[in-house]
């Protein structure tokens, strides 16, 4: 089978898009002997034609039809190209590669701490229309041509200029990436747990050492209080290990080891997940440092292409009000009232700040998880919307789950 067919099979993309495929292949003109040469020759006829990068788009449907892909779709689209003419392409996994947008990240970062004003910091309160940075650690595919040389193709440039850390894949290894998209997709966005499972098996068949795909489970797994598939995540994530700033952050959240988060710190100091947690810390033990970090995420946030600064309000509710005031936390949630309607998360966040029945219904209706249930509960557990014979079963269903118990500890329940 071909890279396309593949291609397209892991994306879940109908026969017909394979048509569409061989035209784009047709158009390219007679190509280089030399494989490099071929994987540029490619790409600049890919950007002749129209296509450009988008953060959103992977599946092979999705990056023809709009004729944009992202740091996935783009090079898997490429490598297709080139397998399609006889060269056969690797690929290397990077993670935060040390681009012309990580140094603009940066420079960003810097102005942003060196002008925010440490008395009086100013939180962001909606996304910026054309936020052009990242602001998180993220994965990137790179093809590697004649033996190990790299080509960097989400953008013109075609040196790869570096990166935190680098593991080299073979196609179906690449490909698992796909899945594990389409899994975080189905989890996230869908609210499908059974679908997302499925889709990072299928991912784990072609991967076996795809390492965020055992972060997704163990995230899956401990929503559901499943403890067995929890162990067997983790267990395989910190086996396959590394030693970039993401697979630092998310030891961090398996552990709760501030070493692993300081070490993620140093290296991305504008990790906004990383920031929030720090301020987090520092909420009861030092008011002002806590109230500017969290200003600083905000902003990243705010300036993100793949972060919502209303998800930012949403899960830290609680301590930015301590810090800013419930008021102030009530109107910038009112800002994100049509775009989250139905978000768990942003309707318990406004139940929390408001008390308003309406937010309770729609908290109520947008449960998925038995997490989610547990948390509600410690929500409304002092309203008379607490139902204890409706807790007693829950405890009589997950009451043997270590992971159950933790969390009702953590959440006072």
């Amino acid at each position: 089978m071909t890279l396309i067919d593949k291609y397209l099979e892991v994306s879940g993309a109908n026969p017909e898009w394979r048509e569409e495929f061989n035209r784009l292949a047709l158009d390219l003109s007679k190509l280089p002997k030399d494989e490099k040469e071929v994987a540029i020759a490619i790409k600049d006829s890919l950007i002749s034609r129209g296509f450009s990068y988008n953060q959103g788009n992977f599946t092979a449907q999705d990056v023809l039809k709009s004729r944009s892909g992202n740091c996935l779709g783009l090079p898997l689209l490429i490598g297709s190209l080139m397998d399609e003419n006889g060269f056969s392409p690797n690929y290397q996994l990077t993670t935060r590669p040390f681009d012309v947008t990580s140094s603009l990240e940066e420079k960003f970062y810097d102005c942003l701490v060196d002008e925010m004003d440490y008395d009086n910091p100013q939180l962001a309160m909606e996304n910026e229309e054309f936020a052009s940075y990242m602001f998180a650690p993220l994965e990137h595919l790179v093809i590697e041509v004649n033996g190990g040389e790299l080509v960097e193709t989400t953008s013109e440039e075609h040196f790869f200029s570096g990166c935190e850390s680098k593991t080299p894949l073979n196609q179906d290894e690449a490909l698992s990436f796909v899945y594990k998209d389409r899994a975080v997709t189905a989890f996230f966005e869908y609210e499908d747990v059974e679908e997302a499972k499925s889709l990072a098996n299928q991912g784990l068949a072609l991967n076996p050492d795809n390492r965020q795909i055992y972060g997704l489970l163990a995230t899956i797994a401990m929503e559901e209080f499943d403890d067995e598939a929890y162990e067997n995540a983790r267990e395989n994530f910190q086996r396959i290990g590394g030693d970039d700033s993401l697979f630092h952050i998310n030891q961090y959240f398996f552990t709760s080891n501030k070493e692993d988060l300081e070490t993620s710190l140093k290296k991305y100091p504008f990790n906004a997940d990383a920031l929030v947690v720090r301020a987090s810390q520092l909420v009861d033990s030092d008011f002002m440092e806590a109230k500017f970090l969290y200003a600083i995420a905000s902003q990243c946030y705010a300036n993100s292409m793949v972060l919502d600064i209303a998800d930012f309000y949403s899960v830290n509710y609680d301590s930015l009000s301590k810090l800013f005031g419930q008021d102030k936390v009530k109107t910038i949630l009112d800002n994100f009232e049509d775009d989250k309607f139905g978000d768990f998360n942003y309707h318990l966040a406004r139940f929390s700040v408001m008390e308003n029945r309406k937010d309770l219904a729609e908290a109520e209706e947008a449960v998925h998880t038995p997490l989610q249930s547990l948390r509600l509960y410690s929500i409304i557990k002092k309203t008379k919307h607490f139902n204890t014979p409706e807790l007693k079963e829950f405890d009589g269903k997950y009451g043997d789950s270590k992971l159950y118990q933790e969390f009702k500890q953590s959440l006072n329940i």
